[in-house]
């Protein structure tokens, strides 16, 4: 499907050295550029141009990136027209010079405003980015009198070329304004959902025999796997196998008995209750029997894994003795997990404003939305914790591989309010020495440090109170990248271009 995608176009002069003309070997000044910028929702242009002149030859050095990932076009063709004056010229470049970089030569003819037009097909689709409001001018001394009256102050300006870019985890975006209140900051405890784990214990009382040196706190299990035995062998009155064998000769003897007298009941020999009280030791003896046969060895109790997971908890010792009753391990698969956090008496009055909740395990760095953990709000509680004097908030999440069992999580709680604030990712919030900062893009390759004042955050989202405008992109992944190219000094915005 073609798409026609018209974005934001910002156009200035650049000059090397952030706001000062580049000087080559040679002596000679650079040829002054023009850029032009557009972003659509699935590719950004990023252009730098001679001053188009009606009827001289102009150099077009053109930069096309994937908003997806912010990395370079592959190799397609692409066409390039410029409509001015109700004539159109165009040239189409069968290779980039790189991925994502491509060459165009114009010659304009009739001088006024026209539309620069760029066009290619990918897998995706088909795409026609457009630069409205582009300048044909008369004479090079207009064109070069227009570019200089768009010359600006780059002095707290960083470069970062669309190559250093491409090589690394970086994006730009704009701010967003969001419902954002305050936030609640707690500690929450995990532990396995209610389902996902099993306590085994000592059904007889004996020795307790592993099945190998494998089982340690923390195994691997399958469901049926053979663990351990509780073995009776040696115990004057813990004789498992003597048990089985005297149920076995139990059963046996009653349910000859319950036959012979079933006959006699038929002839009338015996009365009805006596055929039943055999009936009920036959039944009795029979179910002590399967009960020792299906559970136990005649070395002892066979403890198997009730489930596929992991040894969570080893209770005994291998050679220790066990009582009947008394917990061996603990088996869990932690498919899900619940955080519990106990939250301050003084924000209960914002429970029904709860809407939002991000996740931090602790340590570590990386925060995850309730929505793609996939979990959900169970509960919060009603009445106050008479230990703290705090209420419980308890959530549901699957487990990750990030979250521990028995360990803990930083819970933040964003509050529902009426008033939209901008905010920003947190990744695109820089810190030195106490004061707050930005990376604001100024074009593609030329990025502009502004300190900003923040609000509260979600630990995925801050709010900035002062310092931005709606609709000035940031970098918003690989900030500190460009904080390091500004301290290196390396400031020429051609470094890595083929002109």
């Amino acid at each position: 499907m073609k798409k026609y995608l018209i974005g934001f176009v910002s156009l200035f002069l650049i000059f090397l050295g952030c706001g000062h003309r580049h000087e080559q070997e040679t002596g000679h000044a650079e040829p002054e550029k023009i850029q032009y910028t557009v972003y659509s929702a699935d590719w950004e242009l990023f252009a730098e141009a001679d001053p188009f002149i009606a009827g001289e030859k102009a150099q077009i050095l053109a930069h096309f990136t994937r908003m997806a990932d912010f990395k370079p076009l592959s190799p397609v063709p692409v066409s390039v027209t410029l409509k001015s004056g109700g004539r159109e010229n165009g040239q189409i470049s069968g290779v980039p010079v790189r991925d994502g970089i491509y060459t165009f030569e114009l010659t304009p003819e009739i001088a006024g405003g026209g539309v620069l037009s760029f066009h290619f097909q990918t897998g995706e689709g088909e795409y026609n980015l457009e630069v409205p409001d582009v300048q044909v001018f008369a004479s090079e001394e207009e064109g070069h009198a227009t570019v200089h009256q768009k010359e600006e102050d780059n002095t707290n300006c960083t470069v970062f070329t669309k190559e250093q870019s491409w090589k690394s985890n970086f994006a730009t975006g704009l701010p967003e304004k969001l419902a954002f209140g305050s936030v609640i900051r707690s500690i929450a405890r995990v532990e396995p959902a209610p389902g996902d784990e099993m306590v085994i214990s000592a059904k007889t009382n004996g020795m307790v025999l592993f099945a190998g040196n494998s089982l340690t706190s923390g195994a691997a299990v399958s469901k049926g796997q053979f663990l351990m035995t509780i073995s009776g062998n040696g115990l004057a009155e813990e004789n498992i196998g003597l048990k089985i064998e005297e149920a076995r000769n139990n059963f046996q003897q009653s349910e000859a008995d319950f036959e012979r007298k079933t006959k006699l009941a038929g002839e009338k020999l015996i009365p009805e209750k006596e055929l039943q009280e055999s009936k009920a030791h036959y039944l009795n003896s029979k179910a002590v029997y399967e009960n020792l046969r299906d559970n136990f060895r005649r070395d002892g109790q066979t403890v198997v894994s009730p489930m596929t997971g992991f040894i969570r908890k080893l209770l005994v010792q291998n050679g220790e003795y066990a009582a009947t009753g008394q917990p061996l391990l603990v088996v869990s698969k932690d498919n899900s997990l619940v955080l519990t956090a106990d939250v301050l008496q003084k924000y209960h009055q914002e429970i029904g404003k709860m809407n939002g909740f991000t996740l931090r395990p602790l340590p570590g760095n990386k925060t995850f939305s309730l929505e793609e953990l996939n979990g959900r709000l169970l509960s919060v509680g009603g009445s106050l914790n008479s230990a703290n004097g705090m209420f419980p908030v308890t959530l549901q999440v699957s487990n990750s591989g990030e979250f521990i069992p028995g360990g803990l999580v930083e819970l933040l709680i964003r509050c529902k309010t009426d008033r939209e604030q901008l905010t920003i990712p947190v990744e695109a919030l820089m810190e030195e020495q106490g004061l707050y900062y930005v990376f604001v893009q100024r074009s593609p390759e030329l990025f502009e440090r502004r300190e900003i004042i923040p609000g509260a955050s979600d630990g995925l989202r801050v709010v900035i109170i002062s310092g931005l405008q709606e609709g000035e992109r940031v970098i918003t992944k690989g900030a500190v990248l460009v904080k390091l190219a500004k301290a290196s000094g390396a400031l020429d915005p051609h470094a890595g271009h083929v002109h």
